[in-house]
């Protein structure tokens, strides 16, 4: 299992530092680079503890929790749509 995960960090952490390093200026590089590590190490440090409360108990509080935020997104997406533009009006 091991062997997969670093198999797949080999194969996709070098697009997001070539993204990256495509949008950020060149003088900002290392700051750039290093901001968008550590948020994605952020990021994965908290999936990673998300993922153990909702493996470690019964895990219905951190699904119910998940759906609920993701139900609210749903929602203020729905709500804040703004209708399409039809041809010929303005």
């Amino acid at each position: 299992m091991l062997v997969l995960y670093g198999g797949f960090n080999a194969c996709t952490e070098g697009v997001g530092k070539a993204w990256i390093s495509t949008l950020v200026p060149a003088e900002s590089q290392g700051s750039g680079q290093g901001i968008y590590q550590g948020a994605t190490g952020a990021a994965i440090l908290l999936a990673g503890i998300w993922a153990g409360l909702a493996w470690g108990s019964d895990g219905t509080l951190p699904l119910l929790i998940s759906g609920s935020i993701a139900a609210v997104v749903a929602a203020l997406m729905v709500v804040s749509r703004t209708r399409p533009l039809r041809p010929g009006r303005s």
